[in-house]
């Protein structure tokens, strides 16, 4: 679910920034599909944190998969 954090931008005014938070083991796809899912929506996120496990950290940097 999207975060709102106000930041302050050194241009003026504060602006809002809207952050997706995700945990994701070894399913990347979770996180393709929830940014999917949010691509109409007007607070679509312009920043992203991905935790990860150990395991899924080693299948998202390499080319090796389950199947």
């Amino acid at each position: 679910m999207p975060t709102t954090m106000n930041v302050a931008n050194s241009n003026g005014p504060v602006e809002s920034d809207h952050w997706l938070i995700c945990v994701a083991g070894s399913s990347p796809a979770v996180v393709t599909e929830t940014l999917y899912c949010l691509k109409d929506r007007e607070n679509f996120p312009n920043k992203v944190v991905i935790f990860t496990t150990l395991l899924g950290a080693f299948f998202a940097c390499s080319s090796n998969s389950f199947f």
